[in-house]
């Protein structure tokens, strides 16, 4: 575990985060037993003053890829929510201005091996309030206006992680987008999940010809899978593969930045 450090998780999100009016980074973090301290940047990149509210959620993710809030996750979906503390919990920010948030774990003494999961979610609020008059009831309410959300997700590897996955059914077709007809080729791959380990990392789509280096056509950062079976669909321009009538497209799923190497078996396909 002690490969393990930052980790870039969402799924579902590029390490440099721009929502509106706040930046974060990174959007993702991970921990271990040999580091249990991370910090993550809140920027407010409005040209007001504003307020955070950060605190720890759980989000479930759907069998399409997409990610609903929920108040109690189940044990099998391994929640973190419990086991994390960070500080400060609210912070005030001028326009431009920066501050680091310090995400620790707790209480994980007694879990058993495996990955475990939260979000810390970034709230901003406007410290400009408005005030409303109520005439039915005589009296005035202060109003306090809401921002853009962020959540970054955090992920915690308990004992070393043992990936087991395949993927399958790997597809590439040309085709045409049906609002500008714009031509694209799209590539498409199931990714079983073996194992108890989370998967997550990049995703890299190579062109091999024979007798030459292999091309990278596309790469897919900062992947995420918390069920047993995914399907991912991809575009890449189709300027990608002019003049290519011969070789093979070649798919890599790369680990987080710590391992650096396929975590799971390559996957080919004859163009």
């Amino acid at each position: 575990m002690n490969l393990l450090k930052v980790f870039s998780l969402l799924s579902f999100f590029i390490s440099t985060m721009l929502l509106a009016n706040i930046q974060v980074f990174p959007t993702r973090v991970i921990l271990s037993d040999t580091k249990k301290v991370q910090t993550v940047s809140v920027r407010n990149k409005s040209n007001e003053t504003l307020s955070y509210t950060i605190k720890t959620v759980f989000y479930r993710m759907e069998k399409d890829g997409s990610m609903t809030l929920v108040d109690n996750p189940t044990p099998e979906e391994r929640p973190l929510v419990d086991h994390l503390r960070f500080s400060p919990r609210r912070v005030r920010l001028k326009p431009n201005q920066q501050q680091v948030i310090r995400i620790m774990l707790k209480k994980t003494a007694k879990l058993a091996n495996g990955d475990y999961r939260a979000h810390i979610r970034v709230v901003p609020f406007s410290d400009i309030t408005k005030k409303k008059k109520f005439i039915e009831k005589g009296k005035i309410s202060m109003e306090l206006k809401a921002q853009v959300a962020v959540a970054i997700s955090v992920l915690y590897y308990k004992g070393a992680p043992k990936f087991k996955s395949k993927m399958e059914n790997f597809t590439v077709e040309r085709k045409k987008d049906k609002d500008s007809k714009k031509e694209f080729y799209e590539f498409s791959v199931d990714v079983n999940n073996l194992g108890d380990n989370f998967l997550a990392g990049d995703m890299q789509l190579y062109l091999s010809q024979k007798n030459k280096k292999d091309i990278l056509i596309t790469e897919i950062k900062g992947l995420a899978s918390y069920l047993k079976s995914r399907k991912f669909k991809f575009r890449f321009p189709i300027e990608k593969m002019k003049n290519i009538k011969t070789g093979k497209y070649k798919l890599v799923f790369k680990g987080p930045e710590f391992f650096n190497y396929p975590i799971i078996g390559t996957i080919e396909r004859s163009i």
